[in-house]
């Protein structure tokens, strides 16, 4: 099975050629490995034979998808997947984002040690939370960091 950016899934057996003629794709069924084929049948691992195809079809079709079925010396099953929007999250502020910015507005100079001692977290935690606020777009640093202080973009 392999993957592909342009939305569609393939399925593919190349190595394994046709046992009957093309236009009987999905009508005909005959066992490439009669063995293997017997054991799934003895253990129930076998549907309906003969019956995939078909059940494709009628899934596809009763779900509005598209696939297409290529044959040549093998035959190919391209599935196209839905394009789906990317929708952007928005960027919610964490309770514990708001005691920052709360902090920040108080005090724009305050250190990433301060804020630690006066939440009561670590500072790594506080560094965290800052490089989010950053992401969001909602807090950026001006300056040095011994000589520079915090802004509310936000």
């Amino acid at each position: 099975m392999q993957k592909m950016e342009d939305t569609t899934l393939k399925m593919k057996t190349e190595s394994l050629k046709l046992l009957f003629d093309k236009k009987d794709l999905g009508k005909i069924s005959l066992s490439r490995n009669p063995i293997i084929f017997d054991m799934f049948s003895r253990v129930d691992l076998i549907e309906k034979a003969g019956s995939g195809i078909g059940r494709i079809k009628k899934l596809v079709k009763e779900r509005g998808l598209k696939v297409n079925f290529e044959t040549n010396d093998f035959f190919r099953i391209i599935f196209k997947r839905p394009l789906t929007p990317q929708v952007t999250p928005q960027a919610e502020v964490t309770e514990l984002e708001k005691k920052i910015i709360a902090e920040i507005e108080n005090n724009s100079r305050i250190s990433r040690m301060e804020l630690s001692k006066k939440l009561g977290i670590g500072e790594d935690t506080i560094k965290e939370y800052i490089r989010k606020l950053r992401e969001k777009n909602i807090l950026s640093g001006v300056g040095e960091t011994s000589a520079g202080y915090w802004e509310i973009i936000k």
